[in-house]
């Protein structure tokens, strides 16, 4: 049994959001437009959160 590494959590739990959400926008019912906006907003705020990071430093 292979030993669990934190490294490969720290890349499959973004991984896996990712497709679920990818999921969920691409099988919404809404205009381009909309999901264009659905797809930027976690872009901004992860963009936010590592500004916010970085500063506190």
């Amino acid at each position: 049994m292979a030993k669990f590494k934190p490294k490969l959590l720290l890349l499959l739990l973004p991984a896996t959001a990712s497709m679920g959400y990818f999921t969920l926008v691409s099988g919404s019912d809404a205009n381009i437009l909309s999901k264009e906006m659905m797809i930027m907003v976690p872009l901004q705020v992860l963009a936010f959160v590592y500004v916010w990071y970085v500063n506190r430093k």
